[in-house]
């Protein structure tokens, strides 16, 4: 602990205290406050036992409940498309806020229709279907930052 005094006020050990207290309390390795009269840095070795993760039993037991995969991965590869983003930017589902969405699970769609917006340097971009299907997955949520090549929505194809 190292205490610096500015203008010769004395800190009230009370205080210190409590403040070593906090820094226990809060698992802190150093805490450093600065006033217009002094400033106190407390810092404290924290055991490398503290920093080891440890095993809950109920974590253990949740990794061993089994679970099924979603339909859309049981459906065989070739009946499904995913429509990628061309660039990157900011994905957005409806052309305006109070508007409803362009798709949505379930949605039929056709080849050339515009499924969502890609938002580039100030650009909306718009997403086009280009297969016929039905939208069984949109893979981002509205407002999401996506890169070149991303998955933005897996369709089923269909009559083509």
């Amino acid at each position: 602990m190292t205490m610096g005094k500015k203008g010769g006020d004395n800190i009230d050990y009370s205080v210190l205290r409590q403040l070593i207290e906090l820094v226990e309390q809060a698992g802190l390795s150093e805490l450093t406050i600065h006033t217009h009269k002094w400033t106190i840095s407390l810092r404290r070795q924290i055991s490398s036992n503290a920093l080891r993760p440890t095993v809950n039993e109920q974590v253990s037991q949740l990794a061993q409940i089994p679970f099924q995969l979603p339909s859309v991965a049981s459906k065989p590869a070739a009946d499904l498309h995913q429509v990628t983003s061309p660039l990157t930017g900011v994905f957005y589902r409806r052309p305006a806020p109070q508007e409803p969405p362009f798709v949505e699970i379930g949605s039929y769609v056709e080849a050339g229709q515009i499924v969502a917006l890609v938002e580039s340097m100030k650009v909306f971009n718009e997403i086009i279907a280009d297969v016929n299907g039905v939208v069984v997955e949109i893979c981002v949520e509205d407002g999401q930052l996506v890169q070149q090549g991303d998955a933005l929505i897996i369709l089923r194809r269909e009559g083509q």
